[in-house]
This record gives structure tokens, sequence and C-alpha cells, in this order.
């Protein structure tokens, strides 16, 4: 979940310093494209539901 904040910002940082090459990065929740903002909660509502069910045990057979 960290990556998908911190990777365009350091992208967009290492681009104005010269490491990265110049390419259209947006920032999550932050635009103003309504297409962009609303698949970023998509994609984070699913990041999220994957991480909260991270420890639920899978079933078992009955033998």
């Amino acid at each position: 979940m960290v990556v998908l904040f911190f990777t365009p910002f350091f992208w967009g940082i290492f681009m104005t310093v010269g490491l990265a090459p110049p390419i259209t990065v947006n920032l999550p929740f932050v635009g103003f494209g309504i297409v962009h903002t609303v698949l970023q909660m998509a994609l984070m509502g699913l990041v999220l539901n994957i991480y909260r069910r991270k420890d639920i045990q899978p079933l078992t057979k009955a033998s």
C-alpha cells in the first residue's frame, strides 16, 4: 500500500532532479480527472480488502 502512495511522489522528485525520464505521473487522489480518481479508489479498496483478509485460514475438507 505504501508503494501506491510513494512511487508517484518519488518519481516526480526524481524527474525534477533529472534522475528519471519525464513522463506523466498522477499523484494518488490528487487531480482533476474523475476516471483516474475512481480507479485509484477502486485499487486502494482492492488492496485494503486483500490486506484485511490476509490472516483468514483456508477452509479444509472434512474427511
